[in-house]
């Protein structure tokens, strides 16, 4: 939603019927309960200024940099501004709505252990899986658990590989060994929720010298997951470069896959950038990408390849308010004493004094309004909608059954559920063209040939 008028200091739209203050000098719109303004000042024709720009105004020489101080180490302040970029990226990821899903390749998941728990702190991610992390079985699972996560693992060796998934113990979930192929570094989870369709998260760690036969097997896992028919997202460190400009033979092979099997791939920028090399190899997969939202790229410096993350779930559509509504006065109940005593309390000596036509009137009306607002204050109330009143019980039936009926032919996809829910379609037009013109009929018959009763 494109907001029009916001609000320099909450942001929100300001709406016509708000009191609000226009800055004389950026000429943007603030409410006037987020200014702290008092109501006189809203009344009064004295010009406002916003706090940005009226710190703006202020002398410039107490905010110079002192001339006798030295030069601060430019990379140093680089340095720290990129760390704080980066801890904000982490810190802003708790905020957002869905399922946060994020990967590492974490090089030696004991040796980065302590990072990992307070980055997972942070950031308040639901799900984090990584790849390369160095464990055999001789390290169990309370030497690197994290508080309130469940840990999944397939363990390589010491030397290299390994993949495991950190997950909030309040998820419901099942690990679908039936799903994985035995000689790939990868875990399925089924992440089942309430009133909503399972997906799958799945983590892949693909070593760089291997050879076609992981590409098959990929493509037979890719092929179960299909014949499930649900939405899935795969994450992990595959050592396929999508920024190359000459592909390798693991690349192409990924691509062809994924145009086969209808995959995007949501990663845009490298991951693994070195002193000579920059390239993106750690990848996110999906069959469904409206699914996905919020994709990132975070340059943690615990390994030599950045943390990638997204947010699963569509994001809720924020609706406007379908209803009308109108601003009145309920003038009726005005107390008339009251009211002529408060308005011959007023003082006029400012509409007197001034010596411009319409600042007096400016006055004038404010002051006026003051008190009408105060004796018959300005309710906003909903306009009730044109309904249709010849709709009953009977055609609200049929359309239930109608909407049913075609339900069930988009899965069937049979010729006799389509013939019946198009009997059933115009069943619901002809019930409802009969209904109106019987509550038409009737309302001309009982109106007596008043044409206003109609």
């Amino acid at each position: 939603m494109v907001i029009a008028y916001p609000c320099i200091i909450c942001c929100k739209n300001v709406y016509y019927n708000q009191n609000a203050l226009l800055c004389v000098n950026c000429t943007k719109w603030c409410h006037l309960t987020c200014s702290r303004e008092n109501m006189n000042l809203f009344l009064s024709a004295q010009d406002w200024i916003c706090p940005k720009c009226y710190f703006n105004e202020l002398p410039g020489n107490i905010f110079d940099e002192d001339k006798n101080t030295e030069p601060l180490d430019n990379t140093l302040l680089n340095n720290q501004r990129d760390g704080n970029d980066v801890d904000t990226e982490i810190e802003l990821f708790r905020f957002e709505k869905g399922m946060r899903i994020a990967h590492l390749n974490c090089i030696s998941l004991t040796k980065n252990l302590d990072e990992i728990r307070l980055l997972v702190k942070k950031s308040d991610m639901d799900i984090l899986t990584l790849s390369e992390t160095h464990l055999n079985e001789n390290i169990c699972d309370t030497e690197i658990g994290l508080d309130n996560f469940d840990i999944i693992r397939k363990d390589r060796n010491r030397s290299g590989g390994g993949i495991a998934i950190y997950i909030k113990s309040s998820i419901n979930y099942s690990v679908r060994n039936d799903i994985t192929e035995y000689d790939l570094e990868m875990i399925v989870l089924e992440i089942k929720r309430l009133k909503v369709k399972p997906f799958f998260v799945v983590v892949w760690y693909r070593p760089p010298n291997s050879n076609v036969d992981k590409f098959n097997l990929f493509e037979n896992v890719l092929l179960k997951l299909d014949r499930l028919k649900h939405d899935y997202v795969i994450l992990g460190d595959i050592n396929c470069d999508m920024l190359a400009t000459r592909c390798s033979w693991q690349t192409k092979h990924l691509q062809e896959l994924m145009d086969t099997m209808g995959l995007a791939q949501v990663i845009n920028s490298p991951t693994r950038v070195t002193a000579t090399t920059s390239t993106l190899v750690d990848l996110i997969l999906t069959n469904n990408k409206t699914k996905i939202r919020n994709v990132k790229v975070v340059p943690i410096s615990l390994s030599d390849h950045y943390m990638i993350c997204c947010i699963w779930g569509k994001q809720s559509q924020h609706k406007d308010d379908a209803h009308k509504y109108k601003l009145s006065r309920n003038i009726g109940k005005i107390n008339m004493t009251r009211y002529d005593e408060d308005i011959r309390s007023i003082s006029w000596e400012s509409v007197y004094n001034s010596m411009n036509v319409k600042d007096a009137y400016d006055l004038f009306e404010d002051a006026l309004k003051c008190i009408i607002d105060k004796h018959a204050p300005l309710k906003r109330t909903r306009v009730k909608k044109i309904e249709s009143p010849w709709i009953n019980e009977d055609i609200i039936q049929t359309i239930r059954k109608r909407n049913e009926v075609k339900n069930k032919a988009k899965h069937t996809k049979s010729d006799h559920d389509w013939a019946s829910y198009r009997r059933l379609r115009n069943d619901v037009t002809a019930k409802i063209r009969k209904a109106k013109k019987d509550y038409i009929s009737t309302s001309i018959s009982s109106s007596n040939g008043q044409s206003t009763n109609v």
